[in-house]
């Protein structure tokens, strides 16, 4: 790991010394990091989390003594003394739990505090003192970066005053994400990459997969379930529904191997029970697959109902069947949508666009910290 001390010169004209502080165990993070530093900015990454591989070989990785959890609270001063050593021109904290409070430590340098999701969905709902707890880490930071205006919103509610919250969503590689036409498939495949927790809605997905066999039990079709989490009470689900010779389960599988399992679904679901971005649905748009989510947090803003895919609400699961299955018997529908959603992506969604949004977020913050007006 790099030692701060040794890093102390300032970043060459119109271009900025970052610190990227968060779980460095995060493709998100490393994407970030990655792209920074190939854009040409100095880019450290400070983290209570270990590193995973495939961080440029030009950034800076400083991994903290103590290690999450208890990491944000033992690491204050240390973090302090590399922040003052790197003398940065900004630093980006990601999550506003964790690492929001580590970050709310800094005062000599503008910090743009990134929120994800759950910690400010989720989290200030657990109690008075779990909110009170976010509300102070998102009043000592200069700026608050959300990568969805739904999001922003209920940080709004979070945060007294005006403090700027700038949109800066994941964007999308849409030469890494897109369709393969060599792939033969014998089914029509439902699927998610959403993984295995209750809030993603496995259990959902898979008692309507099971209902729309129950109804058309000849139906050719499978369904495929990718990502991380516990898989056995979702095994045992299928199972229970006798549908388990019709479901497959793939497990965890690495970021980049991630759109050869996108490319094998027909049906891309996403039917979240929470959801701050998502940035899988619009892998799968990339990739010419429709998609049927929930109406959850970010998710319609990822979606052109009716166009690029289907928008359900939540509690309405007899419509989501039937949404899977009139994209099963409708092929032209599929393939059309299909179009619509890779233009929606290219269109809105662009990675480099999303580094662009970031970059004026930054710069922005810099210009609002006190010591620069």
């Amino acid at each position: 790991m790099c030692n701060a001390k040794f890093w102390l010169h300032k970043a060459r004209p119109n271009k900025m010394k970052i610190i990227l502080l968060g779980d460095a165990s995060s493709i998100h993070i490393q994407r970030w990091a990655n792209s920074l530093c190939v854009n040409g900015d100095i880019v450290f990454v400070v983290s209570a989390h270990n590193f995973i591989n495939g961080y440029h070989s030009k950034i800076k990785k400083i991994k903290l003594s103590y290690s999450a959890p208890i990491g944000y609270i033992l690491s204050v001063y240390q973090l302090t003394k590399i922040v003052n050593g790197i003398n940065p021109d900004v630093v980006n904290s990601h999550y506003a739990t964790g690492y929001g409070f580590l970050s709310s430590f800094i005062r000599r340098f503008p910090v743009i505090l990134s929120v994800w999701g759950s910690d400010v969905y989720l989290f200030p709902t657990k109690s008075l003192l779990h909110k009170l707890f976010i509300k102070f880490n998102l009043s000592k930071c200069t700026s608050i970066a959300s990568t969805i205006k739904d999001m922003a919103g209920v940080v709004r509610k979070l945060v007294k005053g005006n403090k700027e919250i700038y949109i800066t969503p994941f964007g999308i590689d849409v030469n890494f994400f897109q369709k393969k036409d060599d792939l033969i498939k014998e089914k029509i495949t439902v699927g998610t990459t959403k993984g295995f927790d209750y809030t993603y809605g496995t259990d959902i997905l898979i008692q309507a997969f099971a209902d729309i066999l129950i109804k058309y039990p000849n139906l050719n079709i499978k369904l495929l379930l990718t990502g991380s989490g516990d898989m056995k009470q979702y095994v045992n689900l299928a199972k229970s529904l006798r549908i388990d010779g019709r479901v497959e389960f793939k497990g965890h599988v690495a970021h980049r191997n991630i759109v050869h399992y996108i490319n094998e679904i027909d049906i891309y679901v996403a039917f979240s029970r929470s959801e701050s971005f998502g940035v899988s649905v619009l892998e799968a748009s990339s990739c010419e697959i429709p998609v049927i989510t929930s109406d959850s947090g970010g998710l319609p803003e990822v979606v052109q109902n009716g166009e690029t895919g289907y928008i359900v609400n939540l509690l309405d699961t007899a419509n989501f069947a039937d949404r899977i299955y009139e994209l099963i018997t409708d092929r032209e529908k599929r393939a059309s949508m299909g179009r619509k959603g890779r233009r929606f992506v290219t269109e809105n969604y662009l990675w480099n666009d999303s580094i662009l949004k970031m970059k004026k977020a930054y710069s922005d913050t810099i210009k609002d910290f006190p010591s620069n007006k």
